[in-house]
């Protein structure tokens, strides 16, 4: 028992606040991500120049050298690293 609380105790903490493969997928190919999770992305050098992400969550991105001018807001931007 105390090996299966182990288990979940280290497993548990790396799927929160993951974002969605598909989230990511839709930012690059379409400039939107409506409401979308983007949390932890690595975002580090993107192009998101009037890139539509209204209420999506950045929780944690790295959003270092992105182009993040005139992007369209209401962004969640709490935690982002600027390394």
């Amino acid at each position: 028992m105390k090996h299966l609380i182990l288990a979940f105790a280290l497993i548990l903490p790396l799927s929160v606040g993951a974002f969605k493969p598909e989230d990511l997928k839709r930012l690059k190919e379409t400039d939107r991500c409506l409401k979308c999770d983007l949390s932890d992305a690595n975002l580090r050098h993107a192009n998101l120049y009037l890139a539509n992400l209204a209420d999506a969550n950045l929780w944690g991105a790295n959003l270092a050298d992105a182009d993040l001018w005139k992007i369209k807001s209401q962004i969640k931007f709490g935690g982002i690293s600027r390394h």
